[in-house]
């Protein structure tokens, strides 16, 4: 996973599509594979054998290890969740770090987590400790607990510094899907200015180095980022 980004950090911003590299020396066709490489693990419902990739877990049955995050101090150790076994075939989703769906059966259910890799899951998990002690206070208070104000907030396993499980959340949408199907809406319509100005926002927040390439792209209407309400 980590060659992988890799090559999705080099080959960010270039053109490596076969039909462009196809007139270029031996040397350069290992991004072509490269690309295809990334191409085919982009397609929609992709999905990778866990015989595959990992055999030694694929394989593994009525384990004694517990189903991650349910462990339960007042069970028993026969009573707690264990792990039975894993579903075969883990989904790719088709966003940026490419994280995969796992799902892990035990003896009386099944368990779907999301696994992450190239993130730091520790901060995740602490993230989600604060909204549990945010759940907390607003128990306590008479008037939030009447008016059942509440957060919901979501398993995290970190299982090393880069990577980690999260609790599979159901009935949810990523925003990149929220927005790729509201601007399917109104196709063929240009970004609004306070749409603009929060993409520019959020770009040089999470890359600083893509200042430069964004603005480039305004050069000839500065006035949208102003508008937006975003200024640098």
């Amino acid at each position: 996973m980590q060659r992988i980004s890799e090559c999705q950090s080099a080959s960010k911003g270039l053109d490596l599509s076969p039909a462009k590299l196809n007139g270029f020396p031996h040397d350069l066709q290992i991004y072509r594979k490269i690309y295809s490489l990334l191409d085919t693990w982009r397609r929609p419902n992709f999905q990778l054998n866990l015989r595959l990739i990992a055999p030694r877990i694929a394989s593994m049955q009525d384990s004694d290890l517990i189903v991650p995050g349910h462990f339960d101090p007042k069970r028993l150790r026969h009573e707690q969740e264990l792990i039975d076994r894993f579903e075969p075939m883990v989904d790719v989703l088709n966003t940026k770090q490419l994280p995969r769906k796992l799902i892990i059966h035990s003896k009386k259910a099944k368990w779907t987590f999301l696994l992450k890799g190239n993130e730091d899951l520790r901060q995740d998990e602490r993230i989600m400790q604060l909204i549990t002690l945010t759940n907390t206070l607003l128990n306590h208070n008479s008037d939030a607990y009447t008016r059942q104000l509440f957060v919901q907030p979501y398993g995290v396993t970190p299982l090393s510094p880069d990577s980690g499980l999260c609790q599979w959340v159901g009935n949810t949408e990523t925003l990149m899907a929220i927005v790729t199907s509201g601007r399917a809406k109104v196709k063929g319509q240009r970004l609004t200015d306070r749409e603009f100005a929060a993409m520019f926002a959020v770009r040089i927040a999470t890359e600083p180095g893509h200042a430069t390439v964004l603005m480039s792209h305004c050069a000839d209407r500065p006035e949208r980022i102003a508008k937006g309400g975003f200024r640098l």
